[in-house]
């Protein structure tokens, strides 16, 4: 029998193409790195990468692999995959190809909706990082994620903010010593850093006017053990969130020589409109069944509060425009800063504004008037509230970050690019259920778990309105 010349005629090559982030110059994460490029490689898989001259791995850390299957080159059009980390610009999108990056639509954030209108347009099908989750049935976690890394980060340079902050109010700590990340060449020596840090704390000890200093974490996961990781370096002190009103009265105990941390999650912060309880499973199931009682319970004891836990927009906010008013009115706001990592505009602190960046971390914002200064540390008033909502944070230890996300994302490479598409939702055999339940748009439509973002989308789009569907049948 005569034997038949393959080609790439008569098997193609999978293709994954890894393209150049431009969103910001600080951006120099990727999403696969040198080696498990070269695993890819060698079982079969094409790796087309767009030259960068910012990327925290070099062009030529791909090249040493010496692999003929790694190939640079700006035009990645023949990739069945193109992975990127975030928003890929709409002038950038390539039709009717697969993309991974973190789109930032899920929660229908209206500055987005433009990006998911030309995915659905281009008939794009999107995997979102941040839907990537394990099978749990009511509490999932993220599997291919960031967020170690915002939390470490988030910290990190929310101390040195508040370290300069107090300045300005003519109070000194050791945390104006905390450089910003970037100016670590590593996490390790960021974290050496805040162990002098912490000897310094125990000596100088913090001025009577700031203690207890009590610094509240939101949430139990990845960003909250993220931002423990470092504060467990400085001289510290974990109390139970039912607790923190004992240092406040008369005749307490309260240790100038440590900051107090206190881990706050779901349970500790709503309870049952009707029921007046807390329950698990409920609360994810049917979050608008719970009312937030974060207000009376934290904001007159906390003096920072680090926010990183998960919001899903039907829940209650836990800190309202009103009651942020009425507690800085009465001279019950104790918080003076506050890093929101979750950076949801219009999300669960209605002191959230705007995101900052790696250049400029910070605004302030009274509280009274929501009164916003840009110049964070000029023309301070009394109540002047420290707030930082840098949206890429793990951007400024991009070598650590990049490592661990390129470790779990390949675990799911070789069987998405392998994968056919353009496919009909429904027939996606042979794809990890994790990737399926990730994706977004398919084939030009929302998937029915994602089908609720039809409602945001008919806000600006008016042909979206017919796809609207009812609240009872959205599958978030």
């Amino acid at each position: 029998m005569e034997d038949k010349k393959e080609t790439n005629e008569t098997k193609k090559v999978p293709i994954i193409g890894i393209r150049r982030e431009n969103k910001n110059k600080w951006e120099r994460r990727l999403g696969i790195i040198p080696s498990d490029c070269k695993k890819l490689a060698d079982s079969g898989v094409r790796i087309l990468i767009q030259p960068s001259e910012i990327r925290c791995f070099s062009d030529k850390q791909f090249h040493d692999f010496n692999s003929k299957d790694i190939i640079f080159q700006e035009d990645i059009e023949d990739a069945n995959v193109v992975v990127g980390i975030k928003e890929v610009p709409i002038e950038n999108l390539i039709a009717n190809k697969t993309f991974l990056f973190f789109s930032h639509t899920i929660k229908g954030q209206s500055h987005n909706m433009p990006l998911l209108k030309k995915l659905l347009d281009l008939k794009i099908r999107l995997i979102d990082y941040e839907c990537i989750r394990d099978l749990h049935p009511t509490n999932s976690q993220r599997l291919v994620a960031f967020g170690r890394y915002a939390g470490i980060v988030g910290v990190i340079d929310f101390l040195q903010g508040v370290g300069e902050f107090l300045i300005h109010k003519t109070i000194f700590t050791p945390f104006t010593h905390v450089g910003y990340s970037y100016m670590y060449p590593s996490i390790e020596d960021a974290k050496e850093n805040m162990k002098r840090v912490g000897e310094m704390i125990k000596v100088k000890k913090f001025p009577k006017e700031i203690c207890p200093f009590i610094i509240g974490i939101t949430g139990n996961g990845k960003v909250s053990k993220g931002s423990q990781e470092v504060l467990d370096l400085l001289p510290h002190e974990y109390i139970e969130p039912e607790n923190i009103k004992s240092l406040f009265e008369k005749g307490a105990k309260v240790h100038h020589d440590r900051v107090y941390i206190v881990i706050i999650e779901a349970k500790h912060m709503y309870r049952h409109k009707e029921k007046n309880d807390f329950d698990k499973i409920d609360f994810y199931r049917n979050p608008k069944s719970y009312k937030s009682i974060f207000a009376p319970h934290f904001l007159p004891y906390l003096s920072l509060l680090v926010h990183g836990m998960f919001w899903n927009s039907d829940s209650d906010v836990i800190i309202s425009k009103q009651e942020a008013h009425d507690y800085a009115v009465n001279k019950q706001f104790r918080i003076f800063g506050i890093t929101d990592i979750t950076c949801d505009i219009g999300g669960s602190v209605s002191l959230m504004k705007k995101l900052t960046t790696i250049d400029k971390p910070f605004y302030t914002i009274n509280p009274i008037n929501e009164e916003v200064s840009h110049d964070p540390f000029e023309n301070l008033c009394e109540d002047s509230i420290l707030y930082h909502a840098v949206d890429h944070l793990p951007a400024e230890f991009p070598l650590d970050a990049s490592k661990h996300f390129s470790k779990n994302l390949i675990t799911f490479m070789k069987a998405l690019v392998e994968s056919k598409y353009p496919i009909n939702f429904e027939d996606q055999t042979g794809l990890p259920q994790e990737i399926i339940n990730a994706e977004m748009t398919c084939n030009g439509k929302l998937t029915p778990r994602f089908s609720y973002l039809y409602k945001e989308l008919a806000k600006v789009y008016p042909e979206y309105k017919d796809l609207v569907v009812e609240e009872k049948d959205e599958k978030k």
